[in-house]
């Protein structure tokens, strides 16, 4: 399960920046939205693919299935 959770805690230390509210939730590198997660139920989802070690976003556009919950 560890896989599929992202630290906020880590990514502010990191110098990141995040911001939640009516059930979205972005995450920022200074101005740059870079994650967005949509709220489902007590989790949130994210939306798009990351790169491994990196921050950017991959895909904007992905299937429910392959949703990871931040």
């Amino acid at each position: 399960m560890t896989k599929n959770l992202i630290s906020l805690s880590l990514l502010d230390k990191k110098g990141f920046s995040f911001k939640g509210e009516c059930g979205v939730l972005h995450i920022y590198n200074s101005s740059k939205v870079i994650l967005k997660g949509v709220k489902q139920g007590t989790l949130y989802f994210l939306q798009g693919a990351t790169l491994r070690d990196s921050a950017t976003i991959a895909s904007s556009e992905v299937d429910k299935e392959d949703m990871t919950k931040l």
